[in-house]
């Protein structure tokens, strides 16, 4: 497809694994014209709702890490388009007019990993609309975390939707499907990377195929929203050893009192008595689990506060 005339857009952030594959796989396709539009947007760190100074601190550190990760990223990718003669824009809103008017030119516009609502002239902007890649089959696990809500429903059909963007999340008419066999006991990033990796080698029959498209089954349709996920990590002090066990095969990170950000790792079921130690494992009604990291740093400095929890 080089030199074939089509001018693509990719809107996308510098620090996601979708923009490390579908970047040089649409450079693949056409030279004509390939531009890269941006998005500096704040990344989502999870911390319970209401945190001790301590973790603010800890927050705030993250924060200003994740920050020059990000200037990092946006660096190297700004360097990268010049070298590839990529037409590169730089923003920390969407919807800005730079925005609209780089892509009003484009024949195909691909999104992912945006978390911000496009606004109507930002939809209607490119003459055959914008294309978002989502890791699910829709109208299936619409919105966040959708693999991670696959593996708790212990719905192991993976894959995922190239799909029309309109104003609802997850909501237009389906371009193209994939279902992908994967390893089930993978984590949901391993996952997810092996989706996105198929999905790139996609990208030349999604724009060459002819315009065509279909309506999403309604009945179908099921959605999971950050706030679902956050009522799911939230430690339940009172629930038995098992139910730990099945959480922590799908997340090792939890929130327990409003206060603590804990990373779990399960090893199995053990029949010691309850117990909590200086190393940092616990075992609940015979499950035994280890606390890697509270807040970002070794157990042993919780000791004292979180043993009475879990005598």
């Amino acid at each position: 497809m080089k030199d074939s005339g089509l001018i693509l857009a990719y809107i996308g952030t510098p620090d996601s694994y979708f923009t490390k594959r579908f970047i040089p796989s649409l450079q693949e396709l056409s030279y004509a014209e390939l531009k890269f539009i941006c998005v500096n947007q704040k990344e989502l760190l999870l911390f319970p709702d209401n945190p001790s100074l301590f973790t603010k601190l800890i927050r705030k550190f993250k924060r200003l890490n994740t920050f020059i990760k990000g200037l990092n990223s946006s660096f190297y990718w700004s360097i990268y388009s010049q070298q590839y003669q990529i037409q590169f824009y730089q923003t920390s809103d969407v919807n800005s007019e730079v925005v609209i008017n780089s892509i009003k030119d484009c024949d195909f516009v691909l999104t992912a990993g945006i978390r911000s609502t496009f606004n109507s002239e930002l939809l209607a902007a490119p003459k055959n609309g914008i294309v978002n890649f989502h890791y699910s089959l829709l109208p299936k696990y619409r919105g966040t975390h959708p693999v991670f809500w696959q593996k708790v429903q212990s719905d192991f059909n993976f894959g995922y939707t190239f799909h029309l963007m309109d104003p609802f999340i997850d909501h237009g008419e389906i371009l193209m499907q994939n279902q992908i066999p994967v390893n089930n006991a993978q984590s949901s990033s391993e996952i997810c990377d092996h989706l996105t990796d198929h999905a790139s080698q996609q990208l030349a029959q999604l724009i060459q195929q002819p315009v065509s498209s279909l309506p999403q089954d309604e009945q179908r349709a099921t959605a999971f929203t950050n706030s679902d996920y956050l009522k799911y990590i939230h430690i339940n002090t009172a629930e038995d050893g098992a139910t730990w066990f099945e959480k922590s095969g799908h997340t090792n990170l939890f929130i327990l009192n409003e206060r603590w950000m804990v990373h779990l790792k399960p090893i199995g079921p053990d029949h010691l008595p309850n117990q909590f130690t200086i190393r940092g494992s616990l075992v609940k009604e015979g499950y035994r689990f280890k606390f890697k990291k509270i807040n970002y740093l070794p157990p042993v400095f919780y000791y004292f506060t979180l043993r009475k929890y879990f005598e």
